[in-house]
């Protein structure tokens, strides 16, 4: 699935990829940067939860149950460093949990691929039955040297990701 940019005339393209393998989503950016205008933050040494990773480059990746209020919302960078939140309704943070995401970044020229995998079993409130689809939006915030974009599934009048949901069938992927 090609993420949309939110300014319409940027050159990056961004697809994003899910596969599930039993009750783990692997989730995958790949990442066609041409003018190689992406500021990338360097590669941590000691990767660790941060808050703010939208103000830089950074990615997004949001689940709930289907018509749900409550959700989870997992950012991270290519630098390593995340931070994981649940949120009981519309950016109302309900607290900080406990979950390390492990981030691979692979940066060949042009192209940039990001990995990372969330382990759903470990989220409470979502019901991994298969049986009905969850809701979803994956997300990126592009820095460049003077300006920055919001890339996403779905965009209303006005970037923001914590709407623009989508319905989500895990059984397909």
């Amino acid at each position: 699935m090609f993420l949309l940019p939110f300014y319409k005339e940027d050159t990056v393209d961004i697809e994003a990829k899910l596969r599930l393998e039993g009750a783990v989503l692997h989730i995958e950016y790949i990442i066609n940067d041409p003018d190689n205008k992406i500021i990338f933050l360097d590669k941590s040494r000691n990767p660790k939860r941060l808050d703010k990773l939208w103000e830089q480059t950074c990615f997004e990746f949001f689940i709930k149950n289907k018509n749900a209020k409550n959700y989870y919302e997992f950012n991270y960078s290519n630098s390593g460093d995340y931070n994981t939140y649940y949120l009981e309704d519309y950016r109302k943070i309900t607290q900080h949990f406990d979950f390390n995401l492990q981030i691979d970044f692979i940066n060949n020229s042009n192209l940039k691929y990001l990995k990372t995998s969330i382990d759903l079993r470990r989220l409470n409130t979502i019901a991994i039955d298969y049986k009905n689809p969850v809701e979803i939006n994956i997300t990126a915030i592009t820095f460049y040297k003077n300006n920055h974009n919001y890339f996403a599934l779905h965009h209303e009048e006005k970037a923001d990701f914590h709407k623009g949901w989508q319905a989500f069938d895990l059984s397909k992927i």
